[in-house]
């Protein structure tokens, strides 16, 4: 299934201009992709008058996203939601700090960067305006579906780059379907894992803000948003901490309208928020999934764990 073996298998449409293909292998495999450090913030040089390589695959055309299956196997997929950050972000806030660590990481090792979802389970959220909420089931199938398609394409290692609280069951039950098609049949018609952007910066987190210094809407996420769509943030719109209530069962977890334990939609003060350390907290959390790449692409799911 996985590994070269497959990639250089695939076969590739007879009307594919196999020429271009080739041409931009060779201009991807020049572009210096292997770098020693992958957290000392370099980024990977290209041919031609281009600074950055094109990872993003609405952004390539067909014949460009075959060459790149040529390089590597492996699709990452950053995954949102549509919902209320407060007065102050926009509600694609989790879908944009997803994509911004993606694509620098994937500059750094090559993968491929496929649409963010902007679509998530928020169903504790409705009560708020602006919010989109999808069910468990149809997540599940919409997933399992893309992550077809990537291997279709030649990328059948899949990463699922989540900056969503609560997208990951769902993701978790592909990944057990996943697993049940391996033990009913004896092969994987792709292999993917997920990985939550919070736990890819959180030594860099606490030394910019301090330890619990998080929150929904707080400064640390209104940080990511200054790097990553600045144009979108509303500071003026804020004038104090947004409160948070206490949950009235203790040792359980409840889901009850949200709005509930926070009333104006974000946690915290989002007013310390600072550009050029939402900068360097996405670029800490790109260069570990860039060491997850380096790993992943060899991975091998019947003889590693």
């Amino acid at each position: 299934m996985a590994g070269e073996s497959a990639r250089n298998a695939l076969d590739f449409p007879s009307w594919a201009p196999t020429i271009a293909v080739e041409r931009y292998v060779v201009a991807l495999t020049a572009a210096k992709w292997e770098i020693p450090d992958n957290r000392a913030g370099k980024e990977v040089e290209t041919l031609g008058n281009e600074s950055k390589p094109e990872v993003r695959w609405e952004r390539m055309t067909g014949p460009d996203v075959a060459a790149m299956a040529k390089v590597t196997n492996v699709a990452l997929i950053p995954i949102g939601c549509t919902e209320m950050h407060g007065p102050h972000l926009p509600t694609g806030t989790d879908a944009f700090n997803a994509l911004a660590v993606c694509e620098r990481a994937a500059r750094r090792e090559p993968a491929i960067v496929l649409p963010a979802i902007f679509y998530n389970i928020n169903d504790e959220m409705q009560e708020y305006p602006g919010v989109i909420h999808i069910s468990q089931e149809t997540l599940a199938r919409l997933y399992h579906d893309i992550c077809l398609e990537c291997a279709r394409n030649g990328f059948d290692h899949v990463v699922f780059v989540v900056s969503h609280g609560g997208a990951q069951t769902p993701i978790e039950r592909v990944l057990g379907d996943l697993l049940q098609t391996r033990n009913r049949t004896g092969r994987w018609p792709y292999f993917a894992i997920q990985t939550f952007t919070g736990d890819l910066m959180r030594p860099e987190r606490e030394e910019c803000f301090g330890v619990g210094m998080d929150g929904h809407g707080g400064p640390v996420e209104t940080s990511h948003v200054m790097a990553s769509a600045s144009g979108l943030v509303r500071l003026d719109r804020v004038t104090k901490a947004g409160p948070v209530g206490r949950r009235s069962l203790p040792y359980c977890r409840t889901r009850v309208p949200w709005n509930r334990l926070v009333p104006a939609g974000y946690t915290g003060d989002p007013r310390p928020a600072d550009g050029e350390k939402g900068e360097r907290m996405l670029d800490a959390a790109a260069g570990r999934l860039a060491e997850l790449i380096t790993k992943f692409r060899t991975f091998e799911p019947e003889k590693d764990s």
